[in-house]
């Protein structure tokens, strides 16, 4: 607990200081942040990298997974943070995610959570004949597939006060300022072809971006790859997640994404 306010103090003393020349890189997770913020602090850029400063009742998990204390801590970390955000006059870079690889990367990102939960709720996997066959009652019965949608509803929208029509059908990359705070919206997708973009709204000279915290490199690597290859699970996740708030917001007809 001790260490968590020690966080605390330092986040309210990180926005407390943060000027236009200071980067929030604010997104739902599993969206390439990792690589656009050490891209900055190379650059020796003030930055801080957050999923959540408004609300605490969002998360890829149940909720009720969440151990008493762990839950009141963050809702006093969102407290105090979503008013230090308000009060700051830091820049914000925000990132989005086709909805299917979004939410295939988080849940791979938390596997070994995921894979506790279920096998708490199901003794005999035996039934199971390959590991995707697996992730089908994991996204039914633990995993939040509408995590997106809720973080944008429940969490950006508010502490942004952004209007949600001012996000709708634009062409990536785009800015919005509102207040005292720039917003650069990007896409996972577009962005090694985005770094100009990034350096002029950064001010950063020479901005490459290197490839960071990759499934790849993970030890769930191959397991990865075999869900992406499961033509039918990518189907069934589709046909749930274009109707999405997400996916109309940022990934709707005008934006031509092809998984969606």
């Amino acid at each position: 607990m001790l260490a968590k306010i020690l966080n605390l103090i330092e986040v309210l003393k990180w926005f407390r200081d943060a000027d236009a020349d200071s980067f929030l890189i604010y997104q739902p997770g599993k969206v390439g942040s990792t690589a656009v913020e050490n891209a900055l602090k190379k650059a020796g850029k003030k930055t801080f990298h957050a999923h959540q400063l408004h609300s605490s009742q969002i998360d890829i998990l149940p909720i009720s997974a969440l151990s008493k204390l762990k839950n009141l801590s963050r809702v006093i970390y969102v407290f105090f943070t979503n008013r230090a955000f308000r009060r700051s006059l830091t820049s914000v870079i925000v990132i989005v995610r086709d909805p299917i690889d979004h939410i295939r990367s988080l849940t791979f990102h938390h596997l070994d959570k995921v894979l506790y939960l279920y096998f708490q709720r199901h003794k005999d996997t035996r039934k199971h004949q390959s590991f995707t066959q697996l992730l089908r009652p994991i996204y039914r019965e633990i995993i939040d597939v509408d995590y997106a949608s809720h973080w944008l509803e429940q969490e950006f929208l508010p502490l942004t006060k952004i209007n949600l029509k001012d996000l709708e059908g634009r062409s990536f990359p785009f800015e919005i300022t509102t207040g005292k705070k720039r917003y650069l919206f990007l896409r996972y997708e577009d962005l090694k072809t985005s770094e100009h973009t990034l350096a002029e709204f950064c001010n950063v000279d020479g901005f490459a971006l290197e490839e960071a915290n990759h499934s790849s490199q993970k030890w769930y690597a191959s397991l990865y790859e075999e869900a992406k290859s499961d033509q039918e699970l990518t189907e069934e996740l589709q046909k749930h997640l274009k109707q999405g708030l997400f996916a109309k917001t940022f990934y709707g007809e005008s934006n031509d994404i092809s998984s969606v």
